[in-house]
């Protein structure tokens, strides 16, 4: 992945990855994430193009992730994680900081 796809690969697009990935319906995903179907739709496509793969597939039975999509699951999981966790510690070192500040 170059450069340039990584800028356009921000948080928005990650959330919307990853409701995707729990939740491979379009509809669905976007009410998760309180998002219009429309706008899931243009992220799904965005996506699409930065991954280079359909990402969700139609099948018998609705939409199925691809084995790419399947693959991300994990790894993004693990960056959510990773990223809720940093800014739990920089929050909680924030306010250590303002209590120190204070008592002088």
């Amino acid at each position: 992945m170059s450069e340039e796809t990584l800028s356009g690969l921000g948080l928005d697009l990650l959330r919307t990855l990853q409701a995707l990935l729990d939740e491979p319906h379009v509809s669905s995903a976007a009410a998760k994430l309180g998002i219009t179907q429309p706008t899931m739709s243009q992220r799904l496509k965005r996506l699409r193009e930065i991954f280079r793969d359909p990402l969700l597939v139609s099948g018998r039975n609705g939409l199925h992730l691809t084995p790419r999509a399947l693959a991300l699951r994990h790894p993004l999981r693990n960056f959510f994680t990773a990223f809720e966790a940093m800014l739990r510690s920089t929050s909680q070192a924030a306010s250590v900081e303002r209590k120190t500040n204070q008592s002088y």
